[in-house]
């Protein structure tokens, strides 16, 4: 028999697991999970599987609390990641990946309201990977799916300590409760002392930096990817014997399909006459656009520049820079004029009403044409943040493989979000 890897992670002391559902809007909590506490587990109780990746009989270390609750353990999302980081290591662009590398958890909460009370409810587990060039995250709850996405760039909770120095943010006080909101909508609470009583509490936005009021959802169900689906994800996890390794249970080795040769790139200029930021949307479709064109490196500014006016991409007081309308972005597509090529975009394709499916996302994928997916915490009137689609993996659950506009590459799990829509982008 051999000893899995997932053994340290189920020597894990969760009996404080279920104390971070307690948080008012003015309440703190701490972001990171602290070191592993000294357990009673024995050597005889240690998980022992045949396969290096095994879950094993996981459920009878978590005990009855761990089947009876909607919640998920930072054993349980702790073995999850371990499992998935190694199984996504053999990957080209994952390659110095190991689940030795993965970092202690950040828990990010839902801000929901019921009965006219905010409360920060456990969203998702946030792992980074590898020295933080790389981060996973894992459900804490059982009504979403098990491995919610990953990517190559640091973990977002890593920017929190230069947000709270920032200059820009001297008016606010940061309560340091990490939010999530689906997609890459990562964010913080903090108290804005001078705005109206319903705007005081705000949603600072982990990777831009602006606040904006804080929204809220009526539950977690709220997510697109809220299923009784992922409930059987989860139950089949919990129920695997130890001779069951991953790819058994649903979780297989990566069959990415993408498009090669798409430039993945950020703003570089910042001397425009509008805010500094361009837009990730702009930013988004110019590496779609500079796909078909060839646009080097050195001219990825002029192409960016010019998709943000044309897509009227705008600041908004109150809510940030660089924010463009969903419906302007199709517009300001077929709008660009500048290349050797005119371009088609359809009105974007809004997944919560059911007209996208992953297969149109193959299909453009598998004729060369990237994509925009573009997740929206709440407002349907701005979009959240949009990435490129460079591809899919499709082994055992879908996910958009994307540029996401800051240099890095992510890996979103299909309807990971509270609303979205994407936006083909093909040459005429």
């Amino acid at each position: 028999m051999v000893t899995t890897p997932l053994r340290q992670a189920l020597m894990t002391d969760d009996t404080h697991d279920d104390d971070t559902n307690r948080n008012s809007p003015n309440s703190a909590s701490n972001c990171t999970a602290g070191s592993p506490q000294p357990t009673r587990t024995t050597r005889r109780g240690a998980m022992k599987a045949l396969g290096a990746l095994s879950l094993g009989s996981i459920v009878a270390t978590q005990g009855a609390r761990a089947q009876s609750s909607d919640r998920v353990s930072k054993s349980l999302a702790r073995a999850m990641a371990e499992a998935k980081v190694e199984q996504l290591a053999g990957d080209d662009e994952l390659q110095k990946w190991n689940r030795t590398d993965v970092g202690s958890a950040t828990l990010f909460k839902l801000p929901v309201s019921e009965n006219s009370t905010t409360n920060f409810e456990p969203a998702v587990y946030v792992f980074p990977v590898t020295n933080e060039k790389g981060h996973i995250v894992i459900s804490a709850r059982k009504q979403l799916p098990p491995v919610l996405g990953y990517g190559t760039s640091p973990a977002p909770q890593s920017r929190l300590r230069r947000l709270s120095n920032s200059a820009i943010h001297d008016s606010l006080t940061f309560d340091e409760t990490l939010l999530y909101l689906g997609g890459m909508s990562y964010g913080v609470a903090a108290t804005d002392p001078t705005a109206g009583d319903d705007e005081q509490t705000r949603f600072v936005d982990l990777r831009t930096g602006h606040a904006r009021p804080l929204p809220t959802v009526s539950g977690i169900d709220r997510f697109e990817s809220s299923t009784h689906g992922a409930k059987t994800e989860w139950r089949t996890v919990q129920e695997a014997s130890p001779e069951q390794h991953v790819r058994q249970i649903g979780i297989q080795r990566s069959t990415d399909e993408d498009v090669s040769g798409v430039p993945n790139w950020t703003e570089g200029d910042t001397d425009d006459s509008w805010n500094e930021w361009d837009g990730c949307s702009p930013i988004a479709a110019s590496m779609a656009i500079g796909h078909h064109e060839g646009t080097s490196y050195s001219d990825r500014d002029a192409l960016i520049d010019s998709l943000h006016q044309k897509m009227s991409t705008r600041d908004v007081p109150g809510a940030g820079s660089g924010l463009t309308i969903p419906g302007d972005i199709p517009r300001g597509i077929r709008k660009y004029d500048s290349g050797d090529n005119d371009y088609e975009s359809p009105e974007n394709n809004f997944v919560d009403v059911g007209l996208t499916r992953p297969e149109q996302t193959k299909n453009q994928i598998d004729d060369g044409n990237p994509l925009l997916l573009s997740t929206m915490p709440l407002d349907v009137s701005l979009v959240g943040h949009t990435e490129t689609v460079v591809g899919y993996d499709d082994a055992s659950n879908f996910y958009y493989k994307c540029h996401d506009t800051y240099g890095g590459t992510s890996w979103i799990r299909h309807k990971n979000w509270l609303t979205g829509f994407t936006t083909p982008v093909t040459p005429a």
